[in-house]
């Protein structure tokens, strides 16, 4: 009897070491998940901020710029109060003066630009009537210009003529003296009584 309740209690013992580390283990589950979500919500929370702090950044430029311009603002008007009221003149009265300015300046040049276009118009109807005018010459000298080049090779023609003439005038003219030069010695041996025995060489 003592032997089978020994051998229960030998049993109960790894149930109830069982049972208490399952909660443990729950519990360190359970806390690693909510470390989990808190650290997403810090990463949020921390590109919020960051988010946050940019955007004052901007205000803050911003605001300095619109000090700025109020500072201008305020120096321009301080400014215009010390001018005479002849001085202040707003954009519109600008931009009419201008145009005025504009207008009577148009009313100067285009009578002067007119003339001179005019002037230039008249020189251009000259140039074309007298490239015109040159356009007829030259069509009246086209027949003459062939005529030139014929007469070119005409005169080339007779020049190579001439030329074949004076060289066989020449050998002509050179033939004759030998013949004129021949019949002439002939001549005197016959008046000298015969010919003549040539002179023996020593």
């Amino acid at each position: 009897m003592a032997s089978k309740t020994k051998k229960s209690k030998d049993e109960e013992a790894p149930q109830e070491s069982s049972d208490t580390e399952d909660p443990v283990r729950e519990r360190k589950l359970y806390l690693q998940e909510e470390c989990r979500i808190i650290s997403q919500h810090l990463d949020t929370y921390m590109g919020r901020a960051e988010q946050l702090l940019q955007g004052t950044k901007q205000l803050e430029k911003e605001a300095q710029r619109t000090q700025e311009q109020s500072q201008s603002y305020l120096c321009c008007g301080a400014k215009l109060s010390q001018d005479p009221p002849g001085m202040v003149i707003t954009l519109s009265d600008q931009n009419r003066q201008d145009l005025a300015q504009i207008q009577a300046q148009k009313e100067e040049l285009v009578p002067r630009y007119a003339g001179k276009e005019q002037e230039v118009r008249g020189a251009l109807e000259d140039t074309e009537a007298e490239a015109s005018h040159l356009d007829t010459e030259l069509q009246q000298l086209e027949p003459y210009k062939e005529q030139k080049v014929q007469a070119e090779k005409r005169v080339k023609a007779l020049e190579k003529e001439l030329r074949v003439t004076r060289i066989r005038c020449a050998e002509e003219t050179h033939a004759v003296r030998r013949v004129t030069c021949a019949c002439s010695s002939s001549s005197w041996a016959l008046q000298e009584g015969g010919p003549r025995d040539p002179p023996q060489e020593l």
